[in-house]
């Protein structure tokens, strides 16, 4: 009787350029991308106004955010 179990991990994985890439991890990965751009989709349209205050919320908070990176990390230009 033949089995259809894999038995070796490496058997399911695809080459994708220069990586490797297992079907597991590219299976999920996608179903998350779909099932957020849905989501981001759907409140978009049916709650337009509080959407786009979070997306408002979001952006402004952009700024802070890279200046700070920016900031703890010292540039590779400055070496001493």
């Amino acid at each position: 009787m033949q089995s259809t179990r894999v038995e070796r991990p490496e058997q399911l994985t695809l080459e994708i350029g220069r990586w490797s890439v297992s079907v597991t991890t590219l299976a999920v990965t996608l179903v998350f991308v779909l099932v957020a751009g849905w989501l981001v989709i759907n409140t978009l349209l049916n709650r337009p106004v509080e959407s786009v205050a979070g997306l408002v919320l979001i952006a402004l908070g952009l700024p802070i955010y890279f200046y700070y990176r920016r900031r703890s990390y010292p540039s590779s230009n400055s070496r001493t």
